[in-house]
This record gives C-alpha cells, sequence and structure tokens, in this order.
C-alpha cells in the first residue's frame, strides 16, 4: 500500500452508497478538545451519536449542535473491571443508533479490545494520533502497546494528520483494507469562542499584535519530549538581546518539576503550574507574542491548533507533522529540534520583525477557516468514510448499513 497524498480529495468519494447524511458514532477515545472539534466538524453534515464519559459530555454540551446525539456513561480508569460493564452498555447504544460507521478518535480503547467480535458487526476507523509513545510521556505509557496494536491491525480505516504517520503506521505493518486517510489537525478554537472577541488590551485575530512586552507562551502537558530544556537554553541567549523578554510556561508534568531548579534561577520565567482551566487559555493566547514548541520529537501538536485558533505565530521544531503545517499554513518558522541557538534566532527573527510576525499571524487566522477548519475536515473525513464503508463492503458482501439495521 502506497501512503495517501494528502492534498488528494479524500472527499470525492460519493457518500451515496451510505446515505446522504451518514450515520456516525464517535468516541472521544483521544485528546478531548480533539474529537470535540471533530464532532462538532461532522454534526454539520452527519447524523452523529457520541458514546463519552459524563465529565465529557458535561464540558462539551454547550458547545455542540443540538443535534448531536450525546449518551454520557461513567467510565472506570483503565485497569477497573467495571469497563467490560462499560463495553456492553457501549455496545448496545452502537446498536440502537445502528451507524454506518463507528470512529474511535483515539487510542485509549484497552477494554474495547474485548468487544472486537461485536463491534466487527459496523465499519470501524480510528484516529492514530501517535504511532509511537513520545519520550517521556509517562502519561500514555501506562497503556500497553498490545492491545492498542491489536485494535489498529482491526479497523477497516485508519486516520492520521500528516505522511510521517501514515509512512510509520505502514512501517508497522497497518495497511487496512479501507485505507489510510490523511486529514488535519482541526483547529481548536472552542476556548476562542468561549471569550468571545479580543477586548481593546488583547489581539484580535486579524493580524494586529500584542501590545505588552514580548511574551512567549510554553503550553500543555509538560514532557521531556516537549524540549522545554532546550526553550530555556535559547531563552538565556534571547534576554541579553531582548531583557523585556518574558516566558510563561503554563501546564504540569514530570518534566516541569526535574527542571525546577533550573526555571527558579530565571527570573523571566512564569509559571503557572497545574491544570489551565477553560476560561483562563483565551487570556494566556491573546496575551502570547508567538507560541513555542519546541519538541525534540512529535508526530502533531494540539497546542499548534489552539494557537491557529487564536491567530498567534508559532516557533516550531522540525519533528512529526510539525514543520510540514507550519511551512504549509505560513503561520510561523521552523527550526531543528534541540538546537538552542536556532530557536533563539527564529524566536527573535519573529520577535523583532514586525512584518513577518503580522503575515504569520494572518496566514495562522486564514489555516484556521481554510486548511484546519471545521468544513475541511468534515469534507475530507467523510469522503474517507466512504472509502472505507465502500472498502468493507466489498470484502464482506451483504455487510452494507440495511443489513447491519
Amino acid at each position: 500500500m502506497s501512503v495517501p497524498d494528502p492534498s488528494a480529495p479524500l472527499s470525492s468519494a460519493p457518500l451515496s452508497s451510505v446515505e446522504v447524511r451518514p450515520r456516525v458514532a464517535c468516541l472521544p477515545t483521544g485528546p478531548d478538545e480533539y474529537a470535540a472539534a471533530v464532532v462538532r466538524a461532522l454534526a454539520s453534515r452527519a447524523d452523529v451519536l457520541v458514546v463519552a464519559p459524563t465529565g465529557w459530555v458535561a464540558r462539551y454540551r454547550d458547545d455542540l449542535p443540538a443535534a448531536v446525539l450525546l449518551v454520557a456513561l461513567p467510565w472506570p480508569r483503565h485497569r477497573d473491571p467495571r469497563n467490560l460493564l462499560l463495553a456492553k452498555r457501549i455496545l448496545a447504544e452502537l446498536r440502537a443508533f445502528s451507524p454506518d460507521i463507528v470512529h474511535f478518535l483515539g487510542e485509549s480503547i484497552l477494554w474495547l479490545v474485548l468487544a472486537l467480535p461485536w463491534l466487527r458487526r459496523w465499519p470501524l476507523a480510528i484516529t492514530v494520533h501517535d504511532v509511537d509513545y513520545h519520550p517521556g510521556d509517562v502519561q500514555s505509557q501506562t497503556l500497553p502497546l498490545a492491545p492498542i496494536r491489536l485494535f489498529r491491525r482491526a479497523m477497516d480505516g485508519v486516520f492520521v494528520h500528516g505522511p510521517v504517520q501514515a509512512e510509520r503506521l505502514l512501517a508497522a505493518g497497518i495497511s487496512p483494507g479501507g485505507g489510510t486517510h490523511i486529514v488535519p489537525h482541526p483547529v481548536l478554537d472552542r476556548h476562542a469562542r468561549l471569550a468571545g472577541p479580543a477586548s481593546v488590551d488583547d489581539a484580535p485575530a486579524d493580524g494586529a499584535a500584542p501590545a505588552a512586552a514580548p511574551r512567549l507562551l510554553f503550553f500543555g502537558r509538560v514532557m521531556r519530549y516537549k524540549g522545554l530544556a532546550v526553550l530555556l537554553e535559547a531563552g538565556d541567549l534571547l534576554v541579553e538581546r531582548l531583557p523585556a523578554l518574558r516566558l510563561v510556561i503554563a501546564g504540569t508534568g514530570p518534566e516541569l518539576e526535574r527542571l525546577r531548579p533550573e526555571i527558579d534561577r530565571r527570573p523571566w520565567v512564569e509559571v503557572i503550574d497545574g491544570y489551565v482551566p477553560d476560561a483562563a487559555v483565551a487570556g494566556l493566547f491573546r496575551a502570547a507574542s508567538l507560541v513555542v514548541l519546541p519538541y525534540i520529537e512529535a508526530s502533531q501538536s494540539g497546542v499548534a491548533a489552539l494557537a491557529a485558533g487564536f491567530a498567534r505565530p508559532v516557533v516550531a521544531s522540525d519533528v512529526g507533522e510539525l514543520g510540514l503545517l507550519v511551512r504549509e499554513t505560513g503561520m510561523g518558522l521552523v527550526v531543528p529540534p534541540g538546537e538552542p541557538a536556532a530557536l533563539s534566532a527564529s524566536i527573535a527573527r519573529l520577535l523583532e520583525d514586525e512584518a513577518l510576525a503580522a503575515s504569520c499571524r494572518r496566514a495562522a487566522a486564514a489555516a484556521a477557516v481554510g486548511s484546519m477548519s471545521p468544513a475541511t475536515v468534515a469534507e475530507r473525513t467523510l469522503g474517507a468514510y466512504a472509502r472505507i464503508i465502500a472498502g468493507r463492503a466489498a470484502a464482506s458482501p451483504g455487510a452494507g448499513p440495511e443489513a447491519r439495521r
């Protein structure tokens, strides 16, 4: 199997083989914001069922179209045997909805492996965010890889966010009959919509810059692969050139604790240690001159999708799909991973060249309504669904939607 061209019009596959509005069941088994963004995008063109943890439904209900059918269930921790009951309840909800396809929006699926013989009643798809574990990602490594790989092999189709991950899946022997489909990570603009229009003291999403002193934002889980140590070294070079510079680290994780002594001796660093509530996210991004993604290894980044939602330029390492995203959208600059001097130079360039920074802000805003928009994601995802469903029907004659109802 060849890796698909990310620019290919996946949506060109006809949807008439399923329905004008296909019935899609989504399980948010991946990053929460990503899952909510995909559901919101699909709801404009499909009838969508979401079976989700009670907390997920409470958090995202008001942001999703009223037509989305939300089923909230108690969702035990991975090693809790009550997951067997959860799997049974999920199957019951799927049977009642009778979907054309079931889409797992991530790979937190440990107990659902046991339900595969019953799940195979429907065409199945999964979004693979990370083919392998990131270095130092202790949170993800609590899940064993063996059941995840088994689940991938049972899928009729797989979604990834770029050609690098598609190549890695192929190298790992994952070649589903319904294809591997490259669909861009959607813009994560929920927090921007929650906050409403920017105030006169904030940067609007039209290319205007924050008026405050230079302010860098490092946001999200603080794991070793995120490259915070590299950013701190780069910052040492930057403050010699830009003494008013401030770096805000907002998030938590083991790397933050490991680097605490290094952080404490740098007065230009501000740490917001812990989970950042929804209400505080917009203020952090709107106050940022730019968002820094100094990863030493990555697949893609939800933080880049958040930055696009706030029209913030980024400086990102050329790892995984990050470099491709930034180059194709024009929303920032790309640097080699693990090189503090190169990172420092690119950050300084964006901070000192206002014309370049404004161009990157405009490009980020354009990506949010273009290549990363809900409309683009829905179109490409639905086109991929049609191919996956057709591939399943060709492999199993008589197993079409009508046969399952």
